[in-house]
């Protein structure tokens, strides 16, 4: 195929998509899908963020939070209204989340003494490289036709790198729901009551999604975890006001731990006035 019969073979092509995908009725299911996808999603994006932004790093995790629902917001967006191939989708990865953490904690290892700036700017400088090179590597491979290489890659070599992605995935959540503590504490009877409910939670997900063949069953586990976290954690706040009362909030919770937010039952809500503009 000589360059210029390829070049009118694409101009075809992108005449023929915009034809297709830029009418009304085909924009507005694209971006119904995005918006929906996006929602669902946000959720594991919030928990990848809390993974890499974690540790040393805890200070910073609003700005973690904010890059990474935008990042997904266009990777959405994105993918909805450019794919070339009906009804594709794409949300946050768990292995690229645990990869870039162990990135970010080796540049906070390198940069012990450097302010938090700096170290917040050079993990972001690292994961918007990892994200362009990533779409290149795939635009690459996309347009030479390189994805039969996949078939070349040992089993053995994919199904370590999945054990071992598993293994720091469950491991990280579990640092994250603990809030920092270190191993030895994890039997302590303040601290199982931080991560039992998610090891539980993530379980039952498991034996259900395994044994149920329902599309919108993980959907419904996950509602019903995150309702059940809500409600537990609305009492317990409740709960936290009384004196001599314990209970979690009485303690710092992980994500509230990570931001640098303590809240002591023993001191009683400050009572409040509001007053008026006029």
């Amino acid at each position: 195929m000589t360059p210029k019969v390829a070049a009118a073979e694409n101009t075809n092509r992108a005449s023929l998509w915009q034809a297709q995908e830029l009418r009304p009725s085909v924009l507005v299911n694209s971006l119904t899908t995005g918006l929906l996808v996006y929602g669902v999603g946000i959720m594991p994006v919030l928990a990848f963020a809390a993974l890499v932004f974690s540790g040393p790093l805890g200070t910073q995790l609003s700005v973690g939070l904010g890059f990474a629902l935008l990042g997904s917001a266009i990777l959405c967006g994105v993918t909805a209204l450019l794919s070339s191939y009906p009804g594709s989708i794409a949300i946050a990865q768990d292995a690229p989340a645990v990869l870039l953490s162990i990135m970010a904690l080796s540049i906070i290892t390198t940069l012990p003494r450097a302010p938090a700036q700096t170290q917040v700017a050079s993990i972001v400088l690292m994961l918007t490289v990892a994200a362009v090179v990533s779409g290149l590597v795939l635009l690459l491979l996309g347009a030479f036709k390189l994805a039969v290489l996949v078939r070349y890659l040992p089993f053995p070599v994919m199904g370590g790198f999945l054990a071992g992605t598993g293994w720091l995935l469950a491991a990280g959540g579990i640092g994250v729901m603990m809030g920092g503590v270190s191993a030895s504490e994890l039997a302590q009877p303040g601290i199982v009551l931080h991560w039992l409910p998610g090891a539980l939670l993530g379980l039952i997900m498991l034996v259900l999604v395994s044994r149920v063949n329902n599309a919108l069953m993980f959907a419904d586990c996950f509602g019903g975890g995150t309702r059940g976290v809500l409600s537990g954690g609305i009492a317990d706040w409740h709960t936290a006001g009384r004196p001599g009362a314990g209970g979690l909030a009485a303690r710092p919770l992980p994500i509230r731990a990570a931001v640098g937010i303590d809240l002591d039952s023993s001191h009683p809500p400050r009572k409040c006035r509001v007053v008026s503009g006029n």
